[in-house]
């Protein structure tokens, strides 16, 4: 325990975030910033989103703001971490409190219940991406029954799957698979978490229980590897390791590769783990829909993926498929 903890605060807290159309920041101040579109999957307009009240309409493309642009409203907060969805955005200050805005029509917003420590999920349920053992909805956070004994520390989740950290390094994946974003060699679907089998049978189907992430054989099986953070995006999926034996600090990416989201400076999908080799000394990373960020550990702050929207904040006119490094006012926190 004491030794994933150490892990942990060699890497560093979640100070980028990358959500469906926008990305969000916190500067070593502690001010949030956010750019990109009020988008949802499906194309709908999603006020508030970026936190910055109502935009222009008339803008193109409409909704949006450009550049990474600090949120008015918590002008004078500090914020600690961040996280963005597909919908909505959530941030926790210095002091413990968390704000969220967005869309909540689901529920994800999960206003009104506190949190105990558990692993809670709340919000759309299909795919069995919330592993509760079923597709349903739930507007309010319900606890994660099957990691109530196996003490998963970190959790990410992004669109239709979920990845978990265990306390003994192994990594775990579940929810939709279809483009190899699960990491298990394969295009795979089940409905509530359960122990991860070492040698599973894998059906083409999403995965709704966890399941332990398998070896790749170029770099390594994760599962020998020091992973301190594991990050899911929409279709795609980030470990990252921590420095000592057998490697130094890497990232690793897997899943959908349209517009260059894995950094990898192509557009391939990659089925297992595969390293990011165009980063080093990587100490935060955040996977969206179509885009990607990350940051290092001098605070210097890298995007890559979708071009054409205002997602990324860079004034892009195409996908930007290896990472690119952020002007130097932007930096993240550490």
């Amino acid at each position: 325990m004491l030794s994933l903890e150490w892990r942990r605060t060699q890497i560093g807290r979640r100070t980028i975030a990358a959500g469906m159309s926008h990305s969000l920041f916190i500067s070593p101040e502690g001010t949030l910033l956010s750019c990109g579109t009020e988008w949802d999957v499906d194309g709908n307009p999603t006020p508030g989103l970026l936190g910055h009240g109502e935009l222009a309409v008339e803008e193109l493309p409409a909704n949006s703001i450009h550049v990474p642009t600090p949120i008015p409203g918590l002008a004078n907060v500090r914020i600690r971490s961040v996280a963005a969805g597909v919908s909505l955005s959530l941030a926790v200050t210095f002091d413990g409190e968390v704000y969220s805005w967005g869309q909540g029509t689901m529920g994800q917003l999960g206003h009104g219940t506190a949190k105990s420590g558990a692993v809670y999920a709340w919000g759309a349920g299909a795919d069995g991406r919330l592993g509760h053992g079923n597709d349903e909805h739930f507007s309010m956070p319900r606890r994660i029954e099957a990691f109530a004994v196996r003490h998963e520390i970190v959790i990410s989740t992004c669109n239709k799957r979920s990845l978990a950290l265990s306390r003994s390094g192994g990594v775990y994946s579940w929810g939709d698979g279809a483009d190899g974003q699960l990491g298990h060699g394969d295009e795979t679907h089940t409905d509530a978490p359960k122990l991860a089998r070492e040698d599973p049978s894998e059906t083409r189907e999403d995965l709704r229980a966890p399941q332990r992430t398998q070896e790749d054989p170029p770099v390594g099986a994760l599962a020998r590897l020091d992973v301190a953070m594991v990050v899911a995006g929409a279709s795609h999926s980030f470990a990252l390791t921590a420095d000592g034996a057998p490697l130094p600090r890497a990232l690793y990416s897997w899943g959908a590769g349209q517009c260059g989201r894995l950094g990898h400076g192509d557009e391939s999908k990659q089925l297992l783990p595969t390293r990011v080799d165009a980063l080093s000394s990587v100490v935060s990373v955040s996977g969206g829909a179509f885009h990607s960020v990350a940051a290092d550990e001098r605070g210097d702050v890298y995007g890559w993926g979708e071009g054409d929207g205002a997602s990324l904040g860079l004034q892009l006119t195409q996908d930007q498929l290896k990472p690119r490094q952020y002007p130097n006012w932007l930096k993240a926190a550490l």
